[in-house]
């Protein structure tokens, strides 16, 4: 309401018109919004139930986007009867990536395989409306190549097992990613709605509890998850291929059979986790991440960017209070010591 007042901002309406300067107007946008946002927690509610409810019946609540090996079926008006059915062809990959993981083939083997043999993810398009024209068109939002988190997805699934699992994330208003939209955060367990679909399954109960075991292995190093192992390879996403301009990642390698030994290596994601159309050589890992190292150094300690920072830092701090003026002795203390070592 500030907002309209400040830009002079009439609302208008079939049967009124109401301008937020006008002291009587701007009561009864007060009185107006408050009816309105409270009728949008009333509905968010009843949404809310009826999504619980749904879940409890084990109907699939994700209609926009099956999961890969099913298809939603719409053909019924009583949306009670629409469920998941089975696509034949995608149910064969899926009884694939799993028989694979099995037989002790990672989820890179397993990526490369289905990409080198045919077999690809299915399309996903949704409808995108241009701001400026109006115009409606059907965009991909997904790849034409299956990838290494795609085959853990699969795995992790429990919709194959014909479950339905609701409330297993949310977006939250508080928490922002990147692009400053909303973040996908994961809900606790204890949250979670765990029903019998009425799908059918693809995998069964112990094909799939031998997979978790397997995801659970290889996820735990000594017993500690990996994601809280600090990385091992400093320029893992940092590093561009040259030839086919895709991220490269680290890894090891065997190095000496008869000792076990392996090496440090950085390869093109496209060569290591999805196919190898790529010919890029891999780099020695040491060799890499020390050139790089002795590169920023060299560029940090160089006079022209130590006195580019210095400059930023004054004009940071000509905007800011005095009380940072410690801070700035502080930089530039700092910064003569770093010049007359290197004269």
């Amino acid at each position: 309401l500030d907002l309209l007042t400040k830009h002079k901002v009439r609302i208008e309406t079939p049967s009124n018109a109401y301008d937020p300067a006008n002291e009587n107007d701007a009561f009864t946008l007060d009185l107006l919004f408050s009816l309105s946002s409270r009728e949008k927690r009333i509905i968010i509610r009843r949404m809310s139930g009826g999504a619980i409810k749904a879940a409890q019946e084990g109907r699939y609540l994700g209609s926009r986007f099956s999961p890969y090996g099913y298809e939603y079926d719409k053909t019924y008006s009583d949306i009670k009867l629409r469920k998941l059915v089975v696509i034949p062809k995608e149910a064969e990959v899926v009884r694939l990536i799993f028989k694979m993981y099995l037989d002790g083939h990672g989820t890179a083997q397993i990526t490369r395989y289905l990409n080198t043999h045919g077999s690809k993810p299915r399309l996903r398009k949704q409808q995108v409306t241009d701001k400026t024209t109006g115009e409606k068109t059907q965009q991909v939002v997904s790849a034409n190549r299956f990838y290494s988190k795609s085959i853990c997805d699969v795995l992790k699934n429990q919709v194959y097992l014909g479950k339905i699992i609701w409330n297993r994330c949310h977006y939250s208003d508080e928490v922002k990613n990147r692009s400053g939209g909303k973040k996908y955060i994961r809900n606790p367990q204890s949250q979670w709605i765990a029903a019998r679909g009425q799908h059918e399954p693809i995998i069964d109960q112990e094909t799939f509890d031998q997979a978790q075991a397997i995801l659970r292995q290889r996820r735990d190093r000594h017993g500690v998850p990996r994601r809280s192992i600090p990385s091992d390879y400093l320029l893992t996403r940092v590093l561009i291929c040259g030839l086919c301009n895709q991220h490269m990642v680290g890894g090891l390698a065997l190095q000496n059979r008869r000792l076990g030994t392996r090496r440090r290596w950085y390869w093109c994601s496209t060569y290591k986790l999805h196919t190898k159309d790529c010919p890029g050589e891999r780099l020695y890992a040491d060799k890499a991440e020390a050139e790089v190292i002795a590169k920023l150094r060299q560029v940090c300690q160089s006079e022209e960017v130590l006195k580019r920072a210095e400059a930023q830092m004054v004009e940071q701090l000509s905007r800011t209070d005095r009380k940072d003026e410690v801070e700035y002795v502080l930089f530039r203390t700092q910064l003569e010591d770093v010049l007359a070592r290197q004269q």
